[in-house]
């Protein structure tokens, strides 16, 4: 298991399901994603080089794809992660994050199994020590995005739109300047009373 510290330098947006626009019932179930980020390989690059990306190469840029759930056990592992696969394959990369995941072999087979077939990852998000939390399983890296899928999201959900034109607008070098356009960053102990305020946990 691998410790997700690599996603401290992601900037995220929740992404509210309330502000699509209305579709037929049920047929928007597994589009939408909780959170998506973005990840600025460009932030930590001396000026120089910056620029010679932007006339010769691609800035390089990282777009996430989390989908959170209370609990995962080996009985509802195959919906909650089929659910992750219908709204995340259109990232560079997708994770399906829970709280409480049961300490199963076989459990952690079946997510091995479906993440080499569908490169879906696995974070255990530890809500007594958030830092402590885990890759259970890495995502795999798509290469780039699904724009098909990506844009059928951007057409339908305010949220997500706002997101890419927030990315578009940034300046890796000055993303301090850009925090209010993301979600804010909770310490561990925000995240600790944040959880006991919403009664996530047992």
């Amino acid at each position: 298991m691998a410790n997700s510290a690599e996603f401290d330098s992601v900037y995220t947006k929740t992404i509210f399901h309330e502000n699509s626009t209305k579709s037929t019932k049920g047929a928007d179930k597994w589009l939408h994603p909780d959170i998506v980020g973005a990840y600025f390989g460009s932030a930590n690059l001396e000026k120089e080089l910056v620029e010679y990306s932007k006339k010769f190469e691609k800035l390089p840029i990282k777009i996430y794809s989390f989908e959170i759930k209370k609990e995962l056990k080996l009985y509802n592992l195959k919906e909650y992660y089929f659910q992750a696969v219908s709204n995340s394959s259109w990232a560079h990369e997708g994770y399906l994050v829970a709280l409480d995941i049961e300490n199963d072999d076989e459990l952690l087979e079946a997510i091995m199994r479906l993440n080499t077939s569908f490169g879906i990852g696995v974070i255990s998000l530890n809500s007594r020590e958030p830092a402590q939390s885990k890759i259970i399983a890495q995502a795999k890296n798509n290469g780039k995005l699904d724009m098909v899928a990506a844009n059928e999201l951007c057409v339908k959900n305010r949220d997500f739109k706002e997101f890419l034109s927030n990315i578009c607008e940034c300046k890796p070098e000055k993303m301090s300047a850009y925090k209010a356009w993301f979600d804010k960053i909770l310490d561990d102990e925000e995240i600790k009373e944040y959880i006991k305020e919403k009664k996530i946990r047992k």
